[in-house]
């Protein structure tokens, strides 16, 4: 068998999931994460939720919750969010970005550039 033959056997997960948002207000957080058509955004605040601890407490996001036209959230990137639950946990939808990341992870140095 290939991989393409086999039945995934973990947890239900993706962004079609049916889905309960759990917040009235939009909450905020920055985004930890990025891995192509996800990633994770870790809240200024710690959410108070029992799915919360699932991923130690960061946020999930699918680039099909995007704003219009974008791809990707460069780590670094903070936004406001409402916060959906599904089977796999929690996730961000309607993403209301308020400042661009560099694409950095935190803590990184910037690569050093050509010396003069």
């Amino acid at each position: 068998k290939n991989w393409n033959d086999r039945e995934w056997s973990g947890p239900p997960t993706g962004p079609h999931l049916p889905r309960e948002r759990v917040t009235t207000n939009t909450i905020s957080g920055e985004v930890t994460e990025w891995k192509g058509k996800y990633g994770w955004i870790q809240p200024k605040e710690p959410f108070h939720h029992t799915k919360a601890s699932m991923r130690q407490g960061k946020i999930f996001i699918s680039r099909s919750d995007l704003p219009s036209g974008r791809t990707e959230l460069p780590v670094g990137t903070t936004c406001e969010f409402h916060v959906f639950e599904d089977e796999a946990g929690l996730g961000a939808e309607e993403i209301l970005i308020h400042e661009e990341g560099t694409g950095r992870a935190s803590g990184r140095a910037a690569p050093a550039g050509p010396l003069s």
